[in-house]
């Protein structure tokens, strides 16, 4: 429900528990409140408050009013999941109706815990009532970002209160009196004047003018008086004022300090504040009960105000040097009870002006991160630092590098870097060289999301200074991320050497959290090795250590990557055997995990991963959907190196929807953000990428200036990115006709591992080893390379490359009159088209792939192996004109500039032509335009 205040949310909440409680439901409500700062989880907490487990009900959570260690859960989601398990429970012994109220005030935790809860499908009978003040959802709100979320993912059904019209203000005043008609018209257009319409206000200036004798009952109708001169603008503040003019001075003064107590009232806190004993405390609270200022809650000895407008008005009366003198005294009070938030009693010393709030902010900002609630923490610590300048008071170093923290795991860059250079000038003017070393650790890891070099120069400094300090733990932990620092410029043998030197000293230490740390990284140097097997052993050894020991987020990145093990559509080595599930839980947990904590750039890369492990096996809607979720938050986060990650995987999965125009965007996109921020690998791989499609496109000159951009890998180099880099360049040369050459540079891939011990192949080097075999005329080992290529990809399940197999191996067989054979091949490819196919829910993309993978099937002997069959479609006038540059060997770029048209619209002539031609190649087109003088 939402409107402004007074509009009557909290009078129909009351008649909704009211009426839930009539029938025999259980309600629970709470809300959060103006002049006050909310804990964690402090709406849940105030709706639970009252709540007893009786009848066979369950307890509610511990951790609702009070963090305990010894009974924390281990993520923000299993707080989540505990807190909708109680609810649930409650609902299945007596149905449940949750009142919430004033969420425009609420922390980001309880709202985050709101909307979990109302994304579950399987709920018992549970109605979840929220209120909010439309007007006062400010841009930078938690509400304003999340409210949409809640409405769309919830179904929730929306009621905004619309101030009363005139009509509705005469059905009010008919209800309550009998005037004659010109009285009551008189009434009616006041208060519409008055009030504007606003309920609340209605009713308070019904009741003052009854109080002031200005409405009389006179026999059977009713008396109206002079209404002028009565109501003067802020009408609700006089209205309310009007109410404590009937009050005595002394109880006027009690319900002042009540106000700056809060909302809600406990009686002994307000007796403690006022110095009064408990006889006149209930004297002042009945007359306040009478004239309407404040409520009595059922069951309970707990008071409240009637609206937070009166509240406000209180508080206001107060002259500020009072205010602050009850804040203190009421901080002073609670800061000493068991179960009081920090949040509150900071709130209280900031309220006093006093540099007690400082410590207990940062009370604050430490347990907000113990439960996982990162924006929470990020707020306390900035006031807290805030306050420490107005006071001139040293902010503790540890406040810095905990903001830091909050600050980098929202995604937040700049505070992030300023907060831990911060750090690290305070260690240094210290001589903390262990807080100087950790420091230099947490810059790399920022710093490896914008600039290599940058990260580069702070690992250096942390293993030197770790040298230097010979602690062997730091110096093991120093090795380890030096060693990732080579990993992203494609060194693999370098850092696999210094990764299994750290995990030497961390094993004869017996230390589990460096064990666990190391394995992490040795399985992502072995997988960019091209050592799958052994990358899937040590992430199983990490996963199953971080568990124990309660690394979340390790825990989460260790099974993004695992899921990798089990290929993706550029797969370069052959992948360790699993069920495909396996390989995708995998991916599906480490989400999970990285959603539970809170933590956007562990979710971008688990989506990023997920996405390729989707597109290896055909899975390309949830391919391009996790991998533009993945997009999005890296861009939000500004964490590039996701960024480029997540381009690289949508431009992969589109080229294998021949959605060709997106894909090239994408990985020019990915390409020159990888160059921007200088990593190495994922500029080796979008390069290698982007010139595999420019092959597929017949455009070889173009392709070879994008591997140009990066120096050639050595051959020696058996890496993941170079392999895949020399793989494009054989691409390259196989679509201008250099056959020979591209035999060279695929068998030289292929030939080490055929004579390995443990001889392992990737199905998609096979897969080109057969096309350069067939070229080559070399028909037995061309079909031997396309039979092992099509067991692996069966095997593993990886439907897109097993259709362009078989649609190869059957194009093979009818060259060369293998009629039958070609016909069960082709077969196999149009089943697997058609599976494919119906799993796309765009009905274009469908047919765009069903069209363009069925031209990879071709009815008779192609360019190949002898003379290509033309196709029955004419070439248009454009086509013929873009055609007759081929011939003479001109670029995209020459072809545009001759005929004034992008290159990108040249590309799409060239495709319809290599279509309508039936070829699979430029030159081929060119040579057969010759041949048959289309030109």
């Amino acid at each position: 429900m939402s409107g402004t205040a007074g509009i009557g949310k909290t009078t129909l909440v009351n008649d909704l528990i009211n009426a839930a409680r009539e029938r025999n439901l259980l309600a629970v409500s709470g809300g959060s409140y103006a002049l006050a700062s909310m804990p964690p989880y402090g709406l849940w907490a105030e709706a639970l408050r009252d709540y007893e487990p009786r009848e066979g009900l369950p307890a509610a959570p511990p951790w609702i009013d009070e963090l305990d260690p010894d009974e924390m859960l281990d993520s923000r989601r299993a707080l989540h999941e505990d807190l909708r398990r109680f609810l649930a429970e409650v609902a299945a012994t007596r149905p449940l109706l949750v009142a919430l109220e004033d969420l425009h005030w609420s922390d980001p935790a309880s709202l985050d815990a709101l909307r979990y809860i109302v994304r579950q499908h399987h709920m018992p009978p549970v109605l979840i009532v929220g209120t909010m003040r439309n007007d006062e959802i400010a841009p930078n709100s938690p509400l304003y970002e999340m409210l949409p979320l809640l409405v769309r993912e919830s179904g929730a059904v929306r009621i905004h209160l619309q101030s009363f019209s005139r009509v509705e203000i005469q059905s009010l005043v008919r209800s309550r009196y009998q005037f004659e008609p010109v009285d009551e018209a008189q009434l009616v257009d006041d208060l519409l004047e008055r009030t504007a319409g606003n309920p609340f206000f209605v009713t308070e200036v019904l009741r003052l003018l009854e109080a002031e004798g200005l409405i009389e009952q006179e026999g059977p109708g009713w008396r109206l008086g002079d209404l002028g001169g009565i109501l003067v603008p802020p009408l609700v503040r006089q209205v309310i004022e009007g109410w404590l003019s009937k009050l005595g001075d002394e109880d006027r003064h009690l319900l002042e300090i009540a106000a700056v107590i809060g909302q809600d009232l406990a009686p002994e806190i307000w007796e403690s504040a006022t110095n009064v004993n408990a006889d006149r405390m209930a004297v002042a609270i009945d007359r306040a009960l009478d004239a309407g200022l404040l409520i009595q809650h059922p069951e309970t000895l707990r008071v409240s105000f009637t609206h937070a407008l009166v509240r406000e008005t209180l508080y206001q009366r107060l002259p500020l040097s009072k205010r602050q003198v009850l804040h203190r005294e009421v901080a002073e009070i609670i800061s000493d009870r068991r179960g009081v938030s920090p949040d509150t009693v900071a709130s209280h010393y900031a309220q006093a002006n006093d540099p007690r709030a400082i410590e207990w902010l940062i009370r604050s900002g430490q347990r907000a991160l113990a439960l996982y609630a990162a924006r929470d923490a990020a707020r306390a610590l900035s006031r807290a630092h805030d306050l420490s300048v107005r006071f001139a008071e040293r902010f503790p170093t540890g406040a810095y590098r905990m903001r830091a923290s909050a600050f980098m795991m929202l995604g937040d860059f700049d505070p992030a870097c300023r907060d831990f250079e911060f750090v690290l000038e305070r260690a240094r003017e210290a001589g903390d060289r262990m807080l100087e070393w950790q420091t230099l650790i947490d810059l790399a890891l920022l710093w490896a999301e914008r600039d290599y070099d940058r990260s580069g120069s702070y690992c250096r400094a942390a293993l030197d200074l770790a040298r230097d300090i010979g602690d062997r733990s730091t110096i093991a932990r120093s090795l380890n991320r030096i060693a990732n620092w080579y990993v992203n410029l494609d060194d693999q043998e370098r850092a696999l050497s210094l990764h299994r030197e750290a995990l030497a000293i961390l094993e004869s230490d017996h230390d589990r959290p460096g064990i666990a740390d190391t394995l992490d990284f040795i399985g992502m140097a072995s997988y960019l090795n091209r050592d799958y097997p052994a990358s899937t052993e040590h992430y199983e050894r990490a996963v199953s250590l971080f568990r124990d020991l309660g690394d979340r987020q390790r825990l989460s990145t260790c099974l993004a990557m695992l899921a990798l093990n089990g290929g993706d559509l550029d797969v370069m080595a052959t992948p360790v055997y699993r069920e495909a599930a396996y390989w995708i839980r995998s991916g599906e947990e480490a989400l999970e995990i990285a959603d539970e904590i809170g933590w956007p750039a562990g979710k971008a890369f688990a989506l990023i991963m997920l996405s390729m492990a989707y597109a290896a096996r055909g899975e390309f809607e949830q391919a391009l959907d996790s991998a533009r979720a993945g997009l999005e938050i890296a861009e939000w986060i500004d964490h590039r190196e996701w960024t480029v990650m997540a381009r690289y995987s949508l431009g992969r999965t589109l080229m294998e929807l021949h959605q060709i125009e997106s894909a090239e965007r994408e990985l020019e996109l990915a390409l020159a953000l990888a160059r921007q921020t200088g990593w190495q690998l994922g500029a080796m791989l979008a390069s290698a990428t982007l010139a595999f499609l420019c092959a597929a496109l017949g455009d070889a000159d173009r392709g070879a200036a994008v591997l140009g951009t990066l120096d050639e890998p050595s051959d020696l180099s058996r890496s993941m990115a170079a392999v895949q880099r020399r793989h494009a360049r054989a691409q390259l040369h196989l679509a201008t006709g250099n056959v020979e050459e591209a035999l060279r540079l695929v068998e030289g891939l292929v030939e080490p591992a055929r004579h390995a011990d443990d001889a392992e192949f990737s199905p998609l080097l096979l897969k080109l080893h057969g096309d350069v075999l067939a070229r080559v005329g070399r028909v037995d080992q061309a079909e031997a390379a396309y039979r092992a290529a099509a067991k692996i990809a069966t095997l593993h399940g990886f439907l897109p490359l097993r259709l362009r197999i078989n649609a190869a191996l059957g194009n093979l067989y009818r060259a060369h009159d293998r009629t039958r054979d070609a016909d069960t091949a082709h077969q196999s490819a149009r089943s697997t088209i058609e599976l494919l196919a119906e799993k796309l829910g765009d009905a274009d993309i469908r047919e765009t792939f069903r069209s363009q993978s069925e031209a990879l099937i071709k009815p008779g002997p192609d360019s190949a192996f002898g003379e290509p069959l033309l196709g029955n479609e004419p070439l248009t006038p454009r086509e013929h004109e873009v055609l007759s540059h081929l011939i003479e060997g001109k670029t995209d770029r020459e072809i545009a500039d001759e005929l004034f048209i992008s290159p990108r619209t040249v590309m799409r002539h060239v495709g319809n032509i290599l279509k309508k031609l039936d070829v699979s190649s430029r030159t081929a087109a060119a040579t057969l335009a010759v041949r048959h003088d289309l030109i």
